[in-house]
């Protein structure tokens, strides 16, 4: 008989032993018992006494002692009928047999390895299903997932970028009212009236960007002259009543604040980002169309104009129309950030507006709510940039060489300093020139009452000039 492989387990009837004994001799009850026994060993037992086969079967001997015995009938050793323990019949605590149990593991192994290869198939497929699929034309560098919105077949719509970007700004815009006193004049026969009194009492009109959650509100300076009172209505309609808490004429802007908890605010954007060409919203309130939107691009980050009464500082240009009552709104980029404070459109030209920017709002803000008043320094005089090749035009960059004094104001601090008109100014604090604006930025962080050395060129000959900085407030802003 041939060895059975040690890992297949072969089961028995522990009943079994009984066919070992000795037959004892046949006669009529004997033959019975026998047949008897033939016919229940054909009948099916319970496996719950049955016993697993092992390599070495201890048998009973004729004097009813155990022996072992090989497979192959061959006695062994004494020593030999004990099991190996890596033969043992249970294993484990599980009560699975060892040759059961490699079985068991290595079609776990199996069934894991073949998920893994599914799987990996499954995302195989999915990529090259994305790589051959066609796409929707990319045409934004806002979000490279939008469709094409001059493509008539594109079946994607794209997310209305514009109207997410008003909706989460309008509840921070406000509308202002700011009443004006009328002024009285004398009639032909002597007795005093107002001024044309329908016009005077009309409100002057402006846009707020709420900067506080506890009712702090900023605006545009220029609309606060010779006024009454100030009216705030807010997105739902509701109005109260403000206070002027301070205004920098420098920057042309004001603070306003009502009595007033838990307002909406929206976050400044970092300036160093802006750049020509980016998407740009204006929310404003002109001519009483309250929270009015026009769109547009950034012409230009850093702009200064000489026309421009707050050129003292660089101003966003951009195109988004700007009218009567839009100053003092927010200018937003794409992501919804406030990028400048619309102030001014030059020469009343539709298109050609100019924003504060928020880093310079945000200074101002912040030294308004704390002290009411910005320090400011003022030199007295007016610039113009000086080009010899005359480029300066509507096509042509300038070519400034110089800076040149074209007007000195009496009794300010440059006609003090000695500085007269038609002189040059080469040197400011030591550095070098060639620019009005060079001059502006230069000067705008000093305090007054602060000497400066300037280098000015007059009749051929250099000379040096210290001038003390005035303060703004007491003076008519020109230079």
């Amino acid at each position: 008989m041939p060895d059975i492989p040690e890992n297949v387990p072969i089961y028995i009837a522990s009943d079994h032993d009984e066919d070992n004994e000795p037959a004892p001799e046949k006669s009529g009850a004997s033959a019975s018992s026998a047949e008897s026994k033939r016919r229940s060993l054909m009948e099916d037992r319970s496996a719950g006494n049955w016993q697993p086969y092992t390599k070495d079967i201890t048998v009973k001997n004729e004097e009813g002692q155990s022996s072992s015995s090989s497979s192959s009938g061959s006695s062994s050793s004494g020593a030999s009928a004990k099991a190996k323990p890596s033969e043992t019949t249970t294993g484990d605590k599980t009560g699975i047999p060892v040759g059961a149990q490699t079985v068991y593991v290595k079609k776990k192994t199996m069934e894991i390895l073949l998920l893994v290869t599914a799987v990996n198939m499954l995302a195989v497929g999915l990529w090259a299903g994305n790589q051959l699929l066609p796409h929707a034309p990319v045409t934004s560098s806002i979000d490279p997932v939008f469709a094409n919105l001059f493509d008539s077949k594109s079946k994607i719509a794209p997310a209305n970028i514009m109207s997410d970007i008003v909706a989460r700004t309008n509840p921070c815009v406000v509308t202002l009212d700011i009443r004006m006193i009328p002024k009285m004049v004398a009639s032909p026969d002597g007795a005093e009236q107002y001024n044309n009194p329908s016009s005077e009492m009309m409100p002057n009109q402006a846009t707020g960007l709420i900067i506080r959650s506890d009712g702090y509100i900023l605006t545009c300076a220029h609309a606060f002259k010779n006024f009454e009172t100030i009216d705030v209505t807010f997105h739902n309609h509701k109005t109260m009543e403000a206070k002027l808490i301070g205004k920098d004429d420098f920057t042309d802007l004001a603070v306003v604040k009502v009595e007033a908890e838990n307002l909406p605010v929206l976050k400044f954007a970092d300036i160093s980002e802006v750049r020509p060409g980016d998407w740009v919203v204006a929310v404003g309130s002109p001519v009483g169309l309250d929270h009015t939107v026009t769109t547009g691009v950034v012409s230009a980050a850093d702009r200064s104009l000489q026309e421009v009464n707050n050129n003292r500082v660089e101003l966003i240009q951009h195109d988004a129309l700007l009218y009567i009552g839009s100053s003092g709104g927010p200018l937003l980029n794409i992501k919804g950030e406030v990028i400048g404070i619309n102030a001014a459109v030059r020469g009343g030209t539709p298109g050609i507006s100019f924003s504060v920017p928020a880093d310079a709002a945000a200074y101002v803000s912040r030294e308004l709510v704390a002290h009411g008043s910005i320090a400011r320094p003022y030199m007295g005089l007016v610039m113009e940039d000086v080009d010899p090749n005359m480029t300066r035009s509507l096509t042509l960059p300038s070519s400034s060489v110089a800076v040149r004094v074209t007007r000195v104001e009496a009794k300010g601090p440059a006609e003090a300093a000695g500085l007269k008109a038609g002189d040059l100014i080469l040197k400011v604090k030591g550095v070098l020139v060639r620019r009005a604006q060079e001059v502006r930025t230069l000067t705008r962080d000093d305090k007054p009452g602060k000497v400066i050395e300037l280098i000015v060129k007059r009749e051929g000959k250099e000379l040096p000039i210290n001038l003390e900085l005035g303060d703004f407030a007491k003076f008519r802003p020109h230079g």
